[in-house]
């Protein structure tokens, strides 16, 4: 039998990687990323910071033309980079800006402090935020946050307490998944069973051992060197492929 594992010290209070839809969490982030990426000037990436004086908000008609301009490239990037299932990367690209757009609060131009009213309406809580946050570091704060209230319904729990109480770093289910959706987007190429891989990942640090494709192995092990959590799931990945021999290998870990 498996047997759950969780990290000494450490609030394993469940995976709360998905609420529903495997896609869910990375639509969400990127969403959030986009729309940032959209209003602000400068550079759009995750690793993009957000905060005056280096970004300035660009008006309603910079924005929307900004936008047009980003669906075109997202389409292309879907074209060439993207899972090759994806049947239309054109129509794709212009439904996830046009998300973006929608998610563009009409008030946002009118508030005293575009860049915390944004924030704000994605639930983000800029004072949860490291010093200097990136676009991605707001976009994952934005996804925990939101998972968090499937975990503070089923526990019966104000969203308020879990969100004071438990850090993204508290978490070793939520540290596996963001690090492996990280590392995933930094891929050349997407492949489409990622979606799904790193959420059963993410349940990797409650497990005694765990099988997994060549690929979320390499990404496991790159980032094993620096963060805890995936160096401890590292350890637990099973060494053989075949169906046949997973029995064996448990057993090994049993004895262990």
């Amino acid at each position: 039998m498996l047997k759950g594992r969780p990290i000494r010290g450490e609030a394993a209070i469940g995976t709360g990687t998905t609420d529903g839809a495997g896609s869910t969490s990375s639509k969400r982030s990127s969403i959030l990323s986009t729309t940032l990426g959209t209003i602000l000037t400068g550079g759009t990436s995750g690793a993009s910071g957000f905060a005056p004086p280096d970004r300035t908000v660009r008006t309603p008609e910079e924005a929307k033309l900004y936008s047009r301009q980003l669906a075109a490239t997202l389409g292309e990037n879907l074209s060439t980079r993207g899972d090759k299932r994806v049947g239309d990367p054109k129509g794709v690209a212009e439904q996830l800006m046009q998300e973006t757009r929608d998610a563009i609060a009409p008030t946002l131009w009118n508030a005293s402090a575009p860049i915390a009213h944004m924030l704000e309406i994605h639930g983000v809580d800029a004072r949860r935020l490291p010093p200097n946050p990136t676009i991605g570091d707001a976009a994952y704060e934005g996804v925990f946050a939101k998972q968090m209230t499937v975990i503070a319904r089923k526990m019966s729990v104000s969203h308020d307490v879990i969100m004071a109480a438990v850090p993204q770093s508290s978490m070793p289910s939520w540290v596996v998944w963001r690090a492996l959706d990280e590392t995933i987007k930094q891929h050349l190429k997407a492949h489409g069973s990622n979606l799904i891989d790193k959420h059963i990942a993410a349940g990797g640090p409650y497990l005694e051992g765990m099988e997994v494709d060549k690929r979320i192995r390499e990404y496991v092990r790159r980032k094993s060197k620096k963060n805890r959590a995936m160096s401890l799931l590292h350890q637990e990945l099973l060494n053989r492929s075949p169906y046949s021999d997973l029995a064996t290998e448990r057993i090994k870990i049993s004895e262990e």
